[in-house]
């Protein structure tokens, strides 16, 4: 039976992926993203597939409220709501911006489903911990799960391994570290410190990490 999906964070990554699986499944897709909608819009045309991009801030409860009243209207409903944006600032209000809108449609048909997409990713570049917060849904997703049991609606929490392209902003855009150091840093910030991330590309494949300080003055 085919249902209307909301995912967020949809324009890229395993978002994208999972909404383009969804219509083909037979589903109903509303892909919320920011920006552009054409690399979707033209693989609903091509497939023929309810694939249906929005744009939807997760930062922006305005962007949010409109965009899932645009889908009410529309088809009269929600059937399921996918979290998977991540987005670098306060994460735990932008997830809740999206229950606020969506929520009370669920409750009231006392039926749906609440997806949360976790990470197993436990590091991060200085300065993107919020990015990393919002990946790292699983205690957010377990609280909303124990109010929702008695509207009827159900909580699964995916918590999606490692990709090998195409997922972490170094691979998707170039110079974006340099950039999150310029512009995000604090002007006290200590000069010269490398990212994790760089560090762990320079060390050899197979080489061991360098010893804790703590564990060696023990």
């Amino acid at each position: 039976m085919s249902k209307t999906i909301v995912i967020t964070g949809a324009s890229s990554g395993l978002g994208a992926s999972t909404a383009r699986a969804l219509a083909d499944a037979g589903h109903t897709v509303y892909a919320g993203m920011c920006g552009t909608t054409a690399a979707m819009r033209a693989y609903a045309t091509e497939h023929g597939v309810n694939l249906c991009p929005i744009e939807l801030d997760v930062s922006d409860q305005a962007s949010v409220d409109d965009a899932i009243a645009h889908v009410v209207a529309t088809s009269g409903g929600i059937d399921a709501v996918v979290h998977n944006a991540g987005h670098v600032g306060p994460t735990a209000e932008q997830s809740a911006s999206v229950h606020r809108a969506v929520l009370p449609h669920l409750r009231a048909q006392r039926d749906g489903l609440v997806v949360w997409v976790g990470s197993t990713r436990g590091r991060t570049s200085p300065y993107l911990a919020p990015y990393v917060v919002g990946k790292a849904a699983e205690s957010l997703a377990v609280g909303y799960a124990a109010e929702l049991t008695g509207f009827d609606v159900d909580t699964t929490i995916l918590v999606a391994a490692s990709f090998t392209r195409r997922t972490s902003p170094a691979d998707m855009h170039a110079g974006l570290m340099e950039q999150v150091r310029t512009e995000l840093a604090p002007p006290d910030a200590p000069p010269g410190r490398g990212c994790p991330l760089d560090r762990a590309r320079r060390r050899p494949r197979g080489g061991r990490r360098p010893a804790n300080r703590e564990r060696e003055r023990l």
